[in-house]
């Protein structure tokens, strides 16, 4: 019966948009339903486990127990340390009502790999601020190095859009005409690949319909152009996407050249391989901030800011210049490789200390207009 009750709570908590509770809360909601403490309530129900796994070892069939599943998850939640955990309630899109349990505090993660070994070495690219990252993840102590980039400097060239922003209140049809003309006009500049990255999927395909109408994307037998070259738009399933990609960059490397429409923190962004004549041009519509009324983002703050005063903020800051400097790392993948960096936002002139070192040796030029 207390399968039901489980079920019973979570058709009474979940509601049509995501809610969020900390760990200590959840414990509590769980021990009160279950009528026992997690611990000893995961105890007395592991016989059961081996007598589901011992019935259909007899008879032949794979030793599963779903059973099993549910109490690792009751017993992570009574382990303690529920403060840095945050349990998000929501509907899923097949429409199940659902717990997702995170974590909110990295050095969790970290911390048994550096009480275990005798020295650790972390290496990255694209973190930056590197010191506000050693405190994040709970190494305030740790040596901190920063090194040239494996590209000679001049062969980076990094510019900022002064005139453009997505920020949300000033987004609209007009801004985003704006973009497709601005981007126009550079894209004509750069030769073989070009990678355009957005925040949103929807933001995405909302500018790529706006500059189809605007006449900036032209539609030539069945195929987008921008600026002659071939549009590709990134898939949303992984098959799908590296079909895609794998003709983007056959493209790419054509006469004509081809442009990758892809998101922020997708499958393209961060992971992948563009060098050389697969990325000349790498452009960054707006800066990539998390969903603010996201509740887990807004818990994420909330448990930083408790931790130390505006940490929550600084990290949320730092987030989306970690997800803005993996697309950027995107371009540069050798050391005789070269790719011009437009970000197409004028807040990235506020924070350019926050874009990786390699990516700002050669210096930040600023664009008002285009001649």
């Amino acid at each position: 019966h207390f399968i039901d009750d489980l079920r019973e709570y979570l058709d009474a908590t979940v509601s049509e948009e995501p809610t969020v509770k900390f760990g200590n809360e959840l414990r509590e909601d769980l021990e009160r339903v279950l009528d026992a403490g997690l611990p000893d309530f995961v105890e007395s129900m592991e016989p059961l486990v081996d007598e589901v796994r011992a019935y259909k070892i007899g008879r032949g069939l794979t030793p599963i127990c779903h059973l099993n599943g549910l109490l690792r998850f009751l017993s992570l939640v009574g382990s303690g340390g529920g403060e840095s955990y945050a349990a998000i309630y929501r509907r899923s899109p097949s429409g199940m009502n659902i717990i997702e349990y995170r974590c909110l505090d990295p050095s969790l993660a970290v911390k048994p790999v550096v009480d275990e070994a005798y020295a650790v070495l972390m290496m990255s690219g694209t973190l930056s601020p590197l010191n506000l990252f050693t405190e994040i993840i709970g190494l305030s102590g740790a040596e901190v190095r920063t090194y040239s980039a494996i590209a000679r400097p001049e062969n980076v060239r990094t510019f900022i859009d002064m005139t453009v922003t997505t920020r949300f209140k000033e987004r609209g049809s007009e801004m985003l005409r704006r973009y497709g003309e601005r981007i126009l006009k550079l894209i004509q500049r750069v030769p073989n690949g070009v990678l355009i990255f957005f925040p949103q999927r929807g933001l995405m395909m909302e500018a790529l319909r706006n500059w189809i109408q605007n006449g900036f994307v032209k539609r030539r037998g069945g195929r987008l152009l921008l600026g002659g070259k071939r549009v590709f738009i990134e898939g949303e399933r992984a098959y799908e996407n590296a079909r895609i990609v794998d003709e983007y960059k056959a493209s790419a490397k054509s006469g004509d050249g081809a442009v990758l429409l892809a998101v922020f923190r997708g499958r393209n962004a961060e992971g992948s391989n563009f060098p050389y004549e697969e990325a000349r041009g790498i452009f960054l519509v707006g800066l990539p901030y998390a969903d603010y009324h996201d509740p887990l983002v807004r818990a994420q703050i909330q448990y930083f800011n408790g931790k130390e005063p505006r940490l929550g903020e600084r990290w949320y800051i730092m987030d989306a210049f970690r997800a803005a400097n993996q697309a950027m790392g995107r371009g540069i993948r050798h050391r005789d490789d070269w790719c011009n960096f437009f970000l197409m936002d004028r807040r990235y002139s506020s924070y350019w200390r926050l874009i990786s070192r390699w990516a700002i040796e050669g210096g930040v030029e600023r664009l008002n207009g285009i001649d």
